[in-house]
């Protein structure tokens, strides 16, 4: 009886070479060996990317928050643009707020209500801001048509620049400029001034995160704040007797009320918003209502500092 054969061998796998992104979600990688194209009648390889606002260096919005702006723009209400978009209701103003305090002013306001019963309109920034969006829109898909032009080959190497959008889950983000640094042994304290000059956000941090974003008077940065870690107070300076150096005046713009919690959403002097997460007894104890001046409180230690 003939032996039976060994199974033929498998050839070893090569390890893969890293994959290195390119802006634009470009649709090539490069590796170490590139293969000539097989199929030189296949569809040329394109370049596509997208289109991001920034303000003072930080990121307010790309085509996504500009079509959100002109769906209020259109409907004049903050249900039916969501709705437009293909958004929930509070996703829309979750992205308004940001927008908001990204610009360092209003973009979207609420009108009293009245025979029409109110709404939601842009101020004239806003409709500035999309007209000029949309006009570097096409000056940007034009500049990508151009270069897609000059990749003949897959094989071609892609470079471009990349924008970096700041995302985090933390719903308070508010812009502003560094105006005080003050350092320890371990720890740093710092001060940012918001837009309108009035208003300062206090962080604690370390020295080594200190370096690391390269804090220094003058320099753009943005405050996150979670929303469970900021307190509500009625705006009595008298009664105001406590340890938190951050105690910002604000007035408040938005109730919703949940099953458990109430958000209660705020406009500050400079224009942008905070949002506290209360529980329902609170808001209730507190009367808190729209239009009522209120202080919003919240530690050192509970801010993140952040920058682009």
């Amino acid at each position: 009886m003939p032996r039976n054969r060994p199974p033929a061998a498998h050839a070893p796998k090569r390890k893969s070479t890293p994959k290195h992104s390119s802006a634009g979600r470009a649709s090539a990688s490069t590796g170490a060996h590139p293969h000539p194209n097989p199929n030189p009648n296949a569809t040329p390889m394109a370049l596509d990317g997208s289109l991001w606002l920034q303000h003072g260096g930080l990121p307010l919005g790309g085509a996504d928050r500009v079509a959100l702006l002109e769906a209020i723009r259109d409907t004049g209400s903050m249900t039916r643009a969501a709705r437009a978009v293909g958004i929930s209701y509070k996703t829309a103003w979750d992205r308004v707020q940001g927008m908001n305090n990204g610009a360092g002013r209003a973009l979207v306001e609420r009108t009293a209500g009245g025979v029409g019963g109110g709404g939601t309109v842009l101020t004239p920034y806003a409709l500035e801001l999309i007209a000029a969006f949309r006009e570097l829109e096409h000056t940007h898909a034009q500049m990508l048509g151009r270069l897609s032009k000059s990749m003949a080959q897959p094989g071609d190497v892609l470079r471009a620049l990349a924008t970096l959008g700041l995302r985090t889950s933390a719903r308070n983000q508010l812009v502003g400029t560094v105006v005080e640094v003050r350092t320890g042994a371990v720890n740093a304290l710092l001060a940012l001034a918001l837009p309108g000059g009035e208003d300062r956000i206090h962080a604690s941090l370390t020295i080594a995160s200190l370096r690391e974003l390269k804090l220094k008077k003058g320099v753009p940065a943005v405050a996150l704040v979670k929303a469970p870690s900021v307190f509500v107070a009625a705006d009595d300076a008298s009664a105001l007797n406590l340890s938190v150096r951050n105690a910002l005046r604000g007035t408040i713009t938005r109730i919703q009320t949940g099953a458990v919690n109430t958000e209660v959403q705020a406009r500050l002097a400079g224009g942008q918003t905070m949002v506290a997460m209360l529980s329902d007894d609170s808001v209730q104890r507190l009367a808190l209502r729209v239009g009522m001046p209120v202080r919003l409180l919240f530690q050192e230690s509970s801010v993140i500092l952040g920058v682009v």
